[in-house]
């Protein structure tokens, strides 16, 4: 009998240590997870999800069979469709802002339908573009010598996508970040109206939610965009920063502000060029014009200084 009596005061102590801690119910960060719930960003979902989209994509090779006009227009199909939902979010957003809109959530209702179609369509072509634009890049820095064994390398991968959002914090009697949270890219804005008036009436504090500045990832995180020039600009230049990543000056990025400075002047300068030379191989019709030539002045035509 002692010794079974010895036993179950042992299970239970084992009980006690193994299990895990109960949460702090009263604790203000545990009720901001709990206001939050399950709209907080996930970078290693991201990522898997992103990497097995690219994979699906390479495998299936549906793009290079395709003639590059047809290329091209899936390219700017794509881009089209992004303007559109560009143009929709905005118009959503001024009304959230506008104080004369009673509700804006009924105010909104067409405008967020149609918003949702023109994202299941972005979706349905969005492998097929992002495909196409990785291969268009990769051709380019191939030619200008970034290969190894006539692969670009480290291959082009990218994504574009709303960026993730964060949610910041604040006592209402000061100007100050007590908790940032990163919420899921392409959070609707009447969620996150929603998710600040909560956290003012159910913790007293102020909260906003806005943009991140943006996050290193490979695929690449790009923001959404119509603007195929600064699109191929960004791309060349995120995928300078996985080809650093490999080499001295890329490892190093974290040392210091003057090498983080260097590696970014290099990736610019890498995505300027690249990215024209894109344009100019595949969509000449949106090359910008060249710029004006300057009219060299010789001492003769200088100005007359007076004496």
């Amino acid at each position: 009998m002692k010794r079974a009596i010895k036993l179950i005061l042992l299970a239970l102590a084992l009980i006690f240590i193994i299990a895990p801690e109960w949460p702090d119910l009263s604790d203000e960060e545990y009720q901001l997870e709990q206001i939050i719930g399950q709209h907080q960003f996930n970078f290693v979902t991201w990522e898997v999800a992103a990497i097995s989209q690219k994979v699906e994509a390479a495998l299936a090779r549906g793009h290079q069979s395709l003639p590059d006009e047809q290329r091209n227009k899936i390219v700017t199909d794509y881009l089209t469709l992004m303007y559109q939902v560009g143009q929709l979010e905005a118009e959503v957003e001024s009304v959230y802002v506008d104080p004369d809109v009673a509700d804006p959530l009924a105010e909104t209702a067409v405008s967020r339908t149609n918003l949702a179609d023109l994202r299941q369509q972005m979706a349905a072509l969005q492998p097929l573009a992002e495909a196409v634009l990785q291969d268009q890049v990769s051709v380019v820095l191939a030619e200008e010598g970034f290969a190894v064994a006539n692969q670009t390398w480290p291959p082009v991968m990218m994504k574009m996508t709303p960026l993730p959002l964060v949610l910041i914090v604040s006592p209402r009697e000061a100007v100050e970040r007590l908790y940032g949270y990163a919420l899921e890219a392409g959070y609707p804005v009447a969620d996150r109206e929603i998710l600040e008036t909560a956290v003012f009436n159910q913790l007293d504090r102020s909260a906003i939610v806005v943009p991140i500045g943006g996050m290193g990832s490979y695929p690449s995180m790009i923001k959404e965009t119509a603007n195929i020039n600064w699109l191929m600009t960004v791309i060349a230049h995120e995928w300078t920063h996985h080809w650093l990543s490999l080499n001295p000056l890329g490892i190093v990025y974290l040392e210091s502000p003057q090498l983080r400075t260097i590696n970014e002047t290099v990736a610019s300068i890498v995505g300027d060029e690249a990215g024209a030379m894109v344009i100019e191989r595949f969509y000449p019709e949106f090359a910008p014009p060249p710029p004006a030539p300057v009219e060299e002045t010789t001492e003769n035509d200088a100005p007359i200084a007076p004496k």
